[in-house]
């Protein structure tokens, strides 16, 4: 009976392990990318690149007009042709923006470049719309497929094109057009979803739904990725595109971190809390507290782990030119852990429909992020970025976590808090475990593995503590 019941636990827990599994391999094939533009590419069409990067994404962005969140939001209530209308929507609306935008961006890349962008623009609604279906329906597996694979298709084909054609930036929209129509593909193939990709001329009250509820988010969605990238254009009026590159490679490692653990998370916990009120099932609101205390925990540990190791980070993204001090490497780490609290406790503004709310705060954000940043960047250079990043990351997450507070238990564990920090800077004070035992190895990442096998079993015994300490705090 014992044994039956540790099985139904496990099988509880596959979901969210899941998760793990595909927020850790696709980010590695995201790292793999990077090594591989930088490796091909030289530094100025990297930086060309990285220049573009934000504005496809934005359009992406505008493009989806929060459809795939309103379907995940009212599948439960609408009818299931309601996918179909929200694809329908997203495609038309990627057609208007790349023919509004032709004018502008062909006078920076060339026609070909433009097509390619156009595509990766268009079929990133099928992979989104994809992710929404399988969210929506629990389908836990095959959402954490639709990650790995999305990334290693795009980096397969990245490689090879770069391997056997010429070196330019075509290649990376080039590989990302047939990533995504191998994905498109696996959709329609494995996941065998009957016809939904079939367009469906939305009515004028699907139409009207899917903008009242989506638009909201779509600005929410992209205020976010404006967050981190509107400093690069600040850095490289004021500093260089040397920094600017530092800043982007740092962005990327410390939310790499913090994401690894905050995104498998959020996208659990959002869905499970968001049926649960359309169930009217309340049994599960202490969930959020649990969630929130572990992750908390587990992120000072990698926090202080990323510190230790941050050498070794940033040589196997790029290579030791990108180093920043430490100092500055803390506070991007510290901003990027408060933007998790945020990731986490938005779902009140999903399960109240509130969306515009939260679109407001994060442009209160946002601005408060460029005031300092134009104030302190030609004092304090990237410090002066850093601080005004981590300052409205915090205002950001103090203003959901108040929100979420008054309808799901918000209960911190400060013990586990606590021993967490002081864990913490155990770790980041103890030496070089390789020096320590006098093990001379040239080559930095085995020798930091070494070190690292070394604290292992410490912070299993102390995370494994924590986790239940966690869970008994939710409970009780």
């Amino acid at each position: 009976m014992k044994l039956f019941d540790k099985l139904k636990t496990y099988i509880k827990s596959v979901p969210i392990t899941f998760y793990y599994i595909g927020f850790i391999i696709g980010p590695l094939f995201g790292l793999l990318q990077t090594k591989i533009l930088t490796e091909f590419l030289d530094i100025h069409e990297f930086g060309t690149l990285q220049l573009i990067l934000p504005i496809i994404s934005w359009i992406t962005i505008l493009s989806a007009v929060g459809a795939p969140q309103f379907y995940m939001r009212f599948h439960l209530s609408e009818k299931e042709n309601n996918f179909q209308s929200s694809l329908t929507i997203t495609i038309m609306v990627s057609f208007i923006l790349m023919l509004i935008s032709s004018a502008i961006i062909v006078q920076y890349v060339s026609f070909w470049t433009f097509i390619l962008i156009s595509l990766v623009v268009i079929l990133s609604q099928y992979r989104a719309m994809i992710k929404a279906y399988t969210r929506a329906k629990e389908l836990h597996l095959l959402f954490n497929l639709i990650i790995i694979l999305d990334k290693v298709f795009i980096t397969v084909i990245l490689f090879l094109l770069f391997l056997y054609l010429s070196t330019s930036i075509d290649n990376y929209f080039l590989s990302n057009v047939v990533g995504l129509l191998l994905l498109l593909a696996f959709g329609i193939g494995i996941i065998n979803m009957k016809g939904v990709f079939y367009p469906k001329i939305p009515s004028i009250q699907q139409l009207k739904n899917i903008l009242t509820y989506g638009l909201p988010i779509t600005i929410v969605i992209l205020l976010g990725d404006m967050h981190n990238s509107v400093n690069r254009y600040i850095i490289g009026y004021y500093l260089s595109n040397s920094i600017v590159s530092k800043y982007v490679i740092s962005i990327m490692i410390t939310l790499m971190i913090m994401q690894l653990l905050y995104e498998p998370m959020s996208i659990y916990i959002h869905q499970l809390l968001i049926n649960m009120f359309q169930r009217k099932e309340f049994k599960k609101r202490k969930l959020f507290s649990n969630y929130l205390n572990i992750y908390t925990s587990i992120a000072i540990i990698t926090i202080t782990l990323a510190l230790r190791y941050q050498e070794s980070l940033y040589k196997i993204i790029s290579n030791e030119n990108y180093i920043i001090d430490k100092v500055v490497f803390f506070i991007f780490l510290l901003a990027a852990f408060t933007m998790g609290i945020y990731r986490l406790s938005s779902v009140y503004f999903y399960i109240q429909k509130e969306t515009l709310k939260l679109s407001m705060i994060f442009l209160v954000s946002i601005l408060i992020n460029i005031f300092f940043s134009l104030i302190l960047v030609e004092s304090y250079g990237l410090l002066g970025i850093a601080i005004s990043l981590l300052f409205s990351s915090l205002i950001l997450a103090s203003f959901t976590l108040y929100y979420t507070s008054k309808i799901l238990v918000l209960s911190i564990n400060f013990i586990s808090l606590l021993l967490s920090i002081l864990f913490g800077i155990i770790i980041f004070i103890l030496p070089d475990f390789t020096i320590l035992f006098g093990i001379n190895i040239k080559f930095f990442l085995l020798q930091n593995i070494i070190d690292f096998i070394i604290i292992a079993p410490f912070l299993a015994i102390f995370l494994k503590w924590s986790i239940k300490a966690n869970q008994r705090n939710a409970n009780g």
